[in-house]
């Protein structure tokens, strides 16, 4: 069986509803149309899955992890003939969100302050892992990100390579 080492991103930030605002979870779209934490695939030269969260997360979403905390080794999950273990990082990052559409399709939030609005379905095995062991929830003495999230990802861009958040919002009714 072929085995994947992933550096995955556990990133808190606010998100501003129409009616309050929650602490949110920071989820990426997939290709796949999979919303997963930020992060992926050591490559070669890397020793630590730290090191492929902390590149990942700057390719993917252009902000720079100052802090991490180490929080859940070797989350393993088997699909097919491969086995992914995510070694799993509580940070805090900063700079201004601005997604790489060659990589990913969208952005979400995983609301920890009322029900998740991504239905379950959409969610990598390493999301829903988190949400049923109930990391997520639980760990909320630890900040938020000091992050700036483009408006676009609020409301539709003309022309835009990448669905805004609200269009996405909309198909999940």
């Amino acid at each position: 069986m072929n085995k994947i080492n992933t550096g995955r991103a556990i990133i808190r930030v606010e998100y501003r509803g129409t009616d309050a605002v929650y602490p949110a979870v920071l989820l990426v779209r997939e290709k796949n149309g999979l919303y997963s934490l930020p992060g992926g695939q050591m490559e070669t030269y890397e020793k630590q899955a730290r090191e492929a969260m902390i590149r990942e997360v700057a390719e993917e979403l252009h902000i720079r992890v100052q802090n991490s905390l180490f929080t859940k080794p070797h989350h393993v999950l088997a699909w097919a003939s491969t086995k992914y273990h995510h070694d799993i990082f509580e940070v805090i990052a900063s700079g201004n969100l601005r997604i790489d559409p060659r990589e990913l399709t969208g952005i979400g939030f995983l609301n920890t302050g009322r029900k998740n609005q991504i239905p379950k379905e959409l969610l990598a095995g390493h999301v829903k892992a988190l949400i049923d062991s109930g990391l997520v929830e639980n760990r909320q003495k630890h900040g938020l990100s000091p992050l700036t999230i483009p408006r676009e990802y609020f409301r539709p861009v003309k022309n835009s390579p990448v669905e805004s958040w609200e269009v996405q919002k909309k198909k999940f009714g």
